[in-house]
């Protein structure tokens, strides 16, 4: 445990929420950050040490951090719902931790907006109606995906939407276990395409990729 909050505050203290250390890439573009997943797995890590130790300083860092993102009206900086993009549902997770925590309405009101877009979401045609990962890729299910963007969406159900939609959630989980796990070593493939029609039957192909 003490290496791991060593490690912790160590990212902490060189973090700002404009140059994150833990998002490397954007500081070497000499770029600033934006509304991302990294950020949301991250934020969520520092969450987690603030239930575990009660450290006022994990708490504030994380608050500081996506507040300084999230606007009264509940809009977020950097972040469009009409990306349609899974990743970015990612770090709508840690609003509703930090909304139980603050009590800050505009918490509530930025999660209404990134639920917004798990509803415009494009789906695949298949028996699940799959959300593709983005918008630029159309009629792809990425085993990521499901990491992205379904917690958010089953944390939201459950609090808001009196699970409503928790068959939609299962259904997309149990179509990847059924349709992109390898049956000979068990491993879950990367994605699963659409890729067009061929004699009336949906052709698809299930192939491994190590692209972002």
């Amino acid at each position: 445990m003490d290496a791991v909050v060593k490690y912790i505050d160590g990212l902490m203290e060189k973090s700002t929420p404009d140059a994150p250390v833990w998002n490397i890439e954007k500081i070497k573009q000499g770029l600033k950050s934006k509304w991302n997943y990294i950020d949301g797995c991250m934020i969520k890590a520092v969450l987690q040490m603030y239930d575990l130790t009660k450290d006022e300083k994990y708490l504030k860092f994380a608050d500081d951090f996506i507040d300084y993102r999230v606007f009264e009206d509940g809009t977020i900086d950097g972040y469009s719902i009409g990306e349609k993009n899974i990743d970015n549902v990612n770090a709508g997770k840690t609003l509703f931790e930090l909304y139980d925590l603050t009590g800050k309405e505009k918490y509530k009101k930025a999660a209404d907006l990134v639920y917004s877009q798990i509803e415009i979401m494009p789906r695949c045609q298949n028996e699940a109606r799959s959300f593709w990962h983005k918008d630029i890729y159309p009629n792809q299910v990425w085993l990521d995906g499901l990491y992205m963007g379904l917690p958010f969406y089953l944390e939201y159900e459950t609090r808001y939407n009196d699970r409503k939609n928790y068959s939609d959630i299962f259904g997309q989980f149990k179509f990847v276990i059924e349709n992109m796990r390898n049956p000979i070593n068990g491993l879950i493939s990367m994605q699963w395409i659409q890729a067009g029609k061929h004699s009336g039957v949906i052709r698809l192909q299930v192939y491994h990729s190590t692209a972002g």
